[in-house]
C-alpha cells in the first residue's frame, strides 16, 4: 500500500480511506477459515471483506455470483411487482414497459455472471427466470400455473437464456444508457 499511497501523492490523484475495500479471492476452503491481516492505507486499517460491490457487481470471495444475482433479481421482481399495478394498459405497452425496466435491471452486467459453460449457470438462470414468469404473466394477466414457455410464447417474449445468448454472441449493450446511446448512432 505504500507504493499505492506514493503513486497517488505524486501524480495528484486522491483517494478515500472509507471507501477502500480489501477482500481476498480464493476457491481454496483452508484460505476462508485463517484470519486475514489488516492493512494499513491513509492512516486507516481497511480489513478484508466478505463481499466487494463495484460497479453494481457484487462480488463475494469465492466468486460466486450467487449474491449478486439475488440482488439483481430482487430489484427487478420489485420493478414487474410495480408495473403489475398499473391499470388499463393494453398487453403491447405492458411489454413494452417489461422490456424497458426489467430486463435492463436483469441483464446488467450478465457477462460477469452468465456463460453456457460455466458451472451452476442454470441455478441463476432459474433465479432470472422466475423474474421473467412474473413480467410474462403481468403482460398476458395469465394464471399462475401456466408454463413458462407458454407464457413466453404468449407475451412476445424470448426466453432468458436465449436472451443472453444473444446479448453475448453479438456484443449487444446490456444497459440502458449502451442502448440509448446506440439508437441515438443509429438515428443520426
Amino acid at each position: 500500500m505504500p507504493k499505492v499511497e506514493d503513486w497517488a501523492r505524486k501524480s495528484g490523484v486522491t483517494f478515500e480511506a472509507e471507501k477502500t475495500k480489501l477482500i481476498h479471492f480464493t476457491r481454496t476452503a483452508a484460505r476462508y477459515d485463517s484470519p486475514a491481516e489488516a492493512l494499513s492505507f491513509q492512516g486507516q486499517e481497511i480489513h478484508p471483506s466478505k463481499a466487494v460491490k463495484i460497479l453494481g457487481v457484487v462480488l463475494v470471495e469465492k466468486l460466486k455470483m450467487d449474491d449478486h444475482v439475488a440482488k439483481v433479481t430482487t430489484k427487478a421482481f420489485k420493478q414487474c411487482l410495480a408495473i403489475k399495478r398499473l391499470k388499463g394498459v393494453r398487453p403491447r405497452a405492458m411489454r413494452q414497459l417489461y422490456n424497458a425496466t426489467v430486463v435492463p435491471i436483469t441483464d446488467y452486467a450478465a457477462s460477469a455472471w452468465y456463460g453456457p459453460s460455466m458451472y451452476g449457470v442454470g441455478r441463476l438462470l432459474s433465479m432470472v427466470d422466475r423474474v421473467q414468469r412474473l413480467g410474462a404473466q403481468v403482460i398476458t394477466r395469465a394464471f399462475k400455473k401456466v408454463a413458462l414457455p407458454v407464457l413466453e410464447s404468449e407475451a412476445g417474449l424470448s426466453p432468458v437464456e436465449f436472451r443472453l445468448k444473444r446479448k453475448m454472441r453479438e456484443g449487444t449493450p446490456v444497459t440502458g444508457r449502451e442502448v440509448a446511446e446506440s439508437l441515438a448512432a443509429h438515428v443520426e
